[in-house]
């Protein structure tokens, strides 16, 4: 570490450390100062936590729920984002499913500006109050399935409960991992105004802003609750972080071309000579003559790669802009007998990341080039070229008909792409609840969730408008710079898609205590629900597919307009059977308990589920010891988009691979059909866990939590490799198991008859089908800990010492039911079909915080080991290459003045300054699985870097 980069993190954190010293003199001078309890004694109440439905006391579920309360959210120092939140607080949160922000580049829209949680990288369901939450509809557009809990302020959530088990007999579909449960806040009284400032010390001058107001009144009977925020956040482009910066990846940027020999396969690379601007015209030359005149000089492919730097118009961390409001009602209209109840959540958000300009590699048109690539002359609509006898070709027509392609590489560097995402959130609850007397009582409840998202991308280009402007000459695609007025014009544009998602849900459900057993209350819980779930998209004209179902944006797959909608009708029951209990009085035996689940889920067109759980929780003595144990199945049950989308069409990437009988087809754009399919069934999953919590009277304060989890999940939805299709068919013919999804001609054309068909074949009459089907496996296994260790003092005040720890004894993983299982536990992944992003061995977070008379100390760590890069994994895993471990300091100071005792306006007023990752420890590079920035930006938390904050609250 070098010494300068030490030098404003520690002068950062001196200075809070003065500010604190002033202050606390200030507070011990202050006339009337009073040294109130510096906390309220915590009153455990009888609540339903996360992972059972039935009420009982906090912390008695036999089940592993971490909650994470609102002082420790504000101790992390992160304010915009939950999901950032989570990933920081809780080291389940790992892996490439957990998606925010920082999905900034060329697969931006998988996630459409949102952000997606998921616990031990696992299917995970997302409640809001104990209910669910339309999801995010960017799966509309070919992205996730994911519940967006960006559009949830972090100002007003009370606390955030997790549950690490499969909890689909309780909760129903998609409570694979676990369930993360957002609770809102409630019971306040009169008004707070906070405000939340961040900055980094990096290049590039991130910053971070938000501010809210919270008001609230309550009574014995009723409360209420409102609350608006708004916050900022700016973008980050790789060219201000050092290891994303400089970032090669592509072949398509100006001045260079591509020629292919069809006799020998061999394919090279040119760079136009940088002294001039474009090669001469006139179509007369060969690549040999232009050579020898000095106008191109070979390349190798690596040399071409090195030669474009992306990092300077690609973001590393989208920009974010979000407004809320956030409502919460409580009101006892006969007392406990009758209770409303409701939530409102109002957001609207936009984000914004931006790539480089369009590629384009137009290739030089003559009838044998035409033919030979597509079968016809001139090419089918939707490929981008440029004829031969255009004035800017200095390629003779009678040389290419000798054999040869070539490809111009270009792209218009002034227009980048954007991908601009308008989100509108809405989503109400009401609910009437009741107690019949201390062993009844009943709930029911309608909640209604919209979730419209608006997306557009400008700097995208319309494949005829460029042939147009090829053919005329408008556009040199040889040149280095085009002819000042030439673009925009109508070349480039905005693909635009309008999707909305919906959820409206009614359920009901009766609780009851009907039997006195020997140990205890046998209780049980029973309900029913139905939902109607509903996505729509609407995609611009541009977007539609042609006749050879290619769009009019040139080098994208097709979308079409989509609307389907499906109800869900639900059953369930728990029970709770006290086995053994204190009145026995049995030695090692004070209590037995035993809970069991069972969930009907009927879904119409996919078919019914049904899910059982059970769970046993042991205390020999008393609460100083629990032994607790869960098993189960759970479910996912298919996206509506999976079941009934449009079919998606358009050329799949480049495919070099091995002939039959030798040699080797480079770089063959096939056509792909893929997307629905309605006989998808949900994938199933059984999951088990076995643990135990320590909290000794001797030594008060003090808990101690491990629980070992496993979780085995068959027919996952995918889609197969296209390339794994081809070399199999190729080599197989009609023996492979994927001859089916090959056809000739067309999409229904004839099938596979013999070996070696593929790299003898037209590649434009070739159709490569890869419909969406059940085919992946996962078998995950490893245990959580925690540790949460408070020690009050006489006179020194409280030190409280938490700290998470996550292992993965093993991640595996089997893309496809022909291949191995993959390892993945310890490695980092991405890029290709089977990728888990990094899954680290284990991780752990520790917090120490020293609190006294309203003087808050805290020092976080994060510590992720060492891992090894395995490029995309599975079977196309690249040589191993070991990753760094990589360790992260916070620090904070915070001063509660009524608490330090002041009175009056100054008393009301609440500060935090501190510090996120003390000395700006960049995230190791691993630049096979992730080279679109070279590091695994979300796992690291290294987009940002060092963060300086500020936090005030002022209660009037």
């Amino acid at each position: 570490m070098n010494s300068h980069l030490m030098k404003p993190s520690w002068m950062a954190f001196g200075v809070a450390l003065i500010a604190g010293a002033a202050l606390t003199a200030m507070a011990q001078t202050a006339p009337n100062a009073s040294t109130p309890a510096d906390e309220e004694p915590v009153k455990l109440s009888t609540v339903v936590v996360t992972g059972s439905r039935l009420t009982g006391p906090s912390g008695a579920v036999a089940v592993p729920v971490t909650v994470l309360s609102s002082p420790q959210i504000a101790g992390s120092g992160v304010a915009t984002n939950v999901l950032d939140v989570l990933r920081k607080a809780l080291p389940q949160f790992t892996g490439n499913a957990n998606l925010g922000l920082e999905n900034a580049g060329g697969v931006a829209f998988f996630s459409m500006g949102g952000s997606a949680v998921s616990v031990h990288n696992l299917n995970t369901l997302v409640l809001i109050n104990g209910r669910r939450v339309a999801f995010d509809p960017a799966e509309a557009a070919v992205g996730n399935e994911f519940v967006d809990v960006n559009m949830i302020p972090p100002s007003a959530i009370d606390r955030i409960e997790v549950l690490s088990d499969g909890a689909s007999a309780i909760y129903g579909s998609d409570a694979v991992g676990g369930v993360v449960n957002i609770i809102l806040k409630s019971g306040f009284n009169g008004w707070e105004a906070g405000v939340h400032w961040g900055a980094s010390s990096n290049r590039g001058g991130y910053t971070e802003r938000s501010g809210y107001l919270t008001g609230g009144a309550s009574t014995a009977a009723t409360s209420l609750l409102l609350s608006v925020e708004g916050t900022a956040t700016s973008p980050i482009y790789m060219k201000q972080r050092p290891y994303s910066n400089p970032i090669f990846g592509t072949t398509s940027y100006p001045g260079i071309i591509d020629l292919v020999n069809f006799q020998t396969g061999a394919d090279t690379f040119y760079q136009l000579n940088p002294a001039r601007n474009a090669p001469p015209g006139g179509g007369q030359y060969t690549i040999d003559q232009l050579v020898q005149m000095g106008v191109y000089t070979p390349q190798t492919p690596g040399q071409v790669i090195a030669g474009y730097n992306l990092a300077n118009e690609q973001t590393l961390y989208a920009s974010l802009k979000r407004r809320s409001l956030v409502g919460n009602l409580e009101h006892k209209i006969f007392g406990d007998s009758l209770v409303v109840f409701g939530d409102l959540v109002y957001a609207i958000t936009h984000t914004q990341s931006s790539l480089n300009g369009q590629s384009m590699t137009p290739y030089v048109s003559t009838p044998f080039t035409d033919f030979a690539q597509y079968g016809t002359s001139p090419p089918p609509p939707g490929f981008a070229y440029v004829p031969a006898t255009q004035a800017s070709n200095p390629f003779s027509p009678a040389w290419i008909s000798q054999g040869y392609l070539v490809t111009a590489h270009n792209l218009f560097s002034s227009f980048p792409v954007l991908t601009q995402d308008n989100s509108n959130f809405f989503r109400f609850s009401a609910g009437l609840k009741g107690t019949i007397n201390p062993d009844y009582s009943w709930e029911a409840a309608a909640v209604y969730n919209r979730y419209h998202l608006s997306y557009t991308s400008p700097g995208q280009i319309n494949t005829a408008n460029l042939n147009a402007a090829l053919a005329s000459g408008t556009v040199n695609p040889f040149a280095y710079s085009q002819p000042t007025g030439s673009l925009p014009g109508n070349i480039i544009g905005t693909r635009s898609n309008d999707m909305a998602s919906t959820l409206a849900a009614y359920d009901v459900l009766f609780r009851g205590a009907p039997l006195d057993l020997p140990a205890g209350k046998l209780s049980f819980v029973a309900g029913a629900s139905y939902s109607r779930e509903h996505l729509t998209a609407a995609p611009d004209a541009n977007s539609l597919p042609n006749a050879m179902g290619i769009p009019a944006w040139l080098g994208y797959q097709s979308f079409s307009p989509f609307n389907a909608s499906r109800d869900i009708t639900s059953l369930y029951a728990e029970l709770k059977i006290p086995i053994l209990g204190a009145p026995q009085n049995i030695p090692g035996l004070r209590d037995l308990t035993l809970n069991l689940a069972e969930r009907y889920d009927h879904y119409t067109a996919v078919g019914h589920s049904s899910v059982p759980e059970a769970s046993l929780r042991y205390r020999p003595v008393d609460d100083q010891f629990t032994i607790r144990a869960s098993a189960g199945k759970s479910f996912s049950a298919p996206q509506l988009y999976d079941l009934f989308g449009p079919v998606q069409s358009g050329q799949v990437p480049p495919i070099t691979f091995n002939n039959y009988g030798g040699g080797q087809t480079q770089q063959a754009v096939f056509n792909g059909i893929g997307g629905s399919n309605p006989s998808l069934q949900p994938a199933k999953a059984t999951t088990w866990s076995a643990g135990f919590v320590v909290a000794p009277h001797t030594a008060k304060g003090l808990d101690l939590s491990f629980d070992y989890f496993q979780t085995v999940v068959k027919n996952e939805i995918g889609y197969l490799s296209d390339v794994a299709i081809v070399q199999s068919v190729e080599l197989q013919g009609p023996a492979s198991p994927f001859a089916q999804y090959v056809h000739f001609g067309g999409p229904n054309g004839p099938g596979v008859t013999g070996r070696g068909q593929l790299s003898t074949a037209n590649p434009s009459n070739v159709y490569i089908f890869t419909p969406l089907i059940n085919l992946a496996s996962q078998a995950v296994k490893g245990f959580d800990a925690t540790l949460n260790w408070s020690i009050p003092t006489p006179s020194a005040g409280r030190f409280n010492l938490t700290s998470a720890l996550t292992v993965y004894n093993s991640y595996l993983l089997q893309a496809i039911p022909i291949e191995d299982y993959f390892q993945y536990a310890g490695h980092a992944s991405g890029g290709g079909s089977s990728s888990q992003g990094t899954i680290p061995r284990w991780r752990t977070y520790t917090t120490l915080e020293w609190k006294s008379h309203g003087i808050d100390a805290l020092v976080g760590h994060t510590y992720v080991p060492s891992v090894t890069d395995i490029g995309p994994g599975g079977d196309t895993a690249s040589p191993p290459v070991g990753v760094g471990s990589y360790q992260q300091f916070d620090a904070s100071l915070a001063y509660d003045l009524s608490k330090m005792g002041y009175s009056g306006r100054l008393g009301r007023l609440a500060l935090r300054t501190g510090v996120n990752n003390v000395f700006n420890k960049m995230p190791p590079v691993a630049p096979n699985a992730f080279p679109s920035t070279n590091a695994d930006v979300a796992t690291y938390d290294g987009a940002i870097g060092r963060l300086y904050f500020v936090d005030a609250s002022y209660r009037f």
